[in-house]
């Protein structure tokens, strides 16, 4: 019983090249709300195509979250304690920002507060689906699998076809969970990995791709941005600890008070597009944020462990969970590697 529990709440070292992906991919997010919400983007001038590229790195960024649960979904185990840690942040920003920014109207405060970040209700509708789709995999004859992820890539390809959202998460955590690790063991040159993601990203930009999400040239190039990361050699624990609240500040600058008050009417982004300094002013605009958020999110992350995560009561509920999910997981694949082996 206790080593089951053991195995359940072991912390496995980060790996730091991906951990500074993490990093990288969420300033990307936040060039690409600068951009976007400010709508400096559209104005056509000398300087859209720098622009164009901001704001689609922020798409690309998202495919790369994805890929990278993907990347580590074979070692991880299902635990309850991060979707758990995210939704309380959730709460307790939503509350926070609706009393600074708009407490007037605190009466109108509603369950639409917690459902306003949409790449976080994906996520977390990914993550719970997580485990079927395992049992699934393991399930399905290889055939019938190849079948349907070629009949998913199809319908990326296809022009007049769109994924919605959770279908194009599903798709790119396949990725990442069954063909990453070969791509980054058979692409280990940087250089030529550094020219296709910068054809791949003037290819996006010329065809005005910048929104495009769900499409296979998005994938591929979030594929490429990954691979020259995973064929980086780095440890550092200052990396891993400063990653561990980049979805912290996703929640915190993209909370749609903080966009309204802040990004859009208190950072002057707008009268600084035409002059020029704007690139490195956004630049640095986009680090503060980063900077700043990760101290917030650092901070309440301390309270929501000191006060609930580390309750004794509670650690030992999310463990139970945690245990009953792994274990009907384990013995799901064991009936099926059992099975294979008798029809064998």
């Amino acid at each position: 019983m206790k080593k089951d529990t053991e195995m359940i709440i072991v912390k496995k070292t980060r790996d730091s090249n991906i951990e500074l992906l993490r990093i990288v991919a969420m300033m990307m997010i936040i060039m690409h709300h600068l951009v976007y919400h400010t709508g400096v983007y559209k104005i056509i001038g000398e300087k859209h195509f720098i622009t164009s590229i901001m704001l689609s790195g922020g798409k690309i960024a998202v495919v790369v979250y994805i890929l990278i649960m993907g990347y580590y979904s074979k070692k991880s185990r299902f635990n309850i304690v991060r979707p758990i840690n995210i939704i309380i942040k959730v709460i307790i920003y939503s509350i926070i920002f609706m009393c600074i920014f708009n407490f007037e109207n605190i009466k109108s405060f509603s369950l639409k507060e917690f459902m306003q970040y949409w790449f976080i209700n994906v996520w977390l509708l990914l993550f719970m689906i997580e485990p079927i789709i395992k049992i699934c995999e393991n399930k399905l004859p290889k055939t019938i699998k190849r079948i349907i992820f070629v009949w998913m890539t199809i319908l990326f390809i296809l022009p007049n076809v769109h994924l919605n959202d959770i279908q194009s998460f599903i798709y790119f955590y396949l990725c990442g969970r069954h063909f990453l690790h070969k791509i980054v063991e058979e692409f280990d040159n940087q250089k030529l990995n550094i020219l296709i993601l910068i054809i791949l990203y003037v290819f996006i930009v010329a065809k005005r791709m910048e929104l495009a999400q769900n499409s296979i040239t998005t994938g591929v190039t979030a594929i490429t941005l990954f691979t020259i990361f995973a064929n980086i050699k780095i440890k550092s624990k200052i990396i891993n600890n400063v990653a561990k609240h980049t979805l912290g500040v996703y929640l915190i600058h993209d909370n749609k008070y903080v966009e309204d008050n802040i990004i859009v009417n208190g950072l002057n982004i707008q009268k600084m597009y035409y002059t020029n300094y704007f690139y490195i002013y956004t630049l640095g605009i986009g680090v503060a944020i980063f900077v700043v958020c990760s101290i917030i999110d650092f901070i309440i992350s301390k309270i929501i462990a000191k006060i609930i995560l580390e309750n004794r009561y509670v650690r030992e509920s999310f463990e139970e969970i945690n245990k009953f999910v792994n274990k009907f997981l384990l013995k799901s694949a064991k009936k099926i590697i059992i099975y294979r082996i008798l029809g064998d």
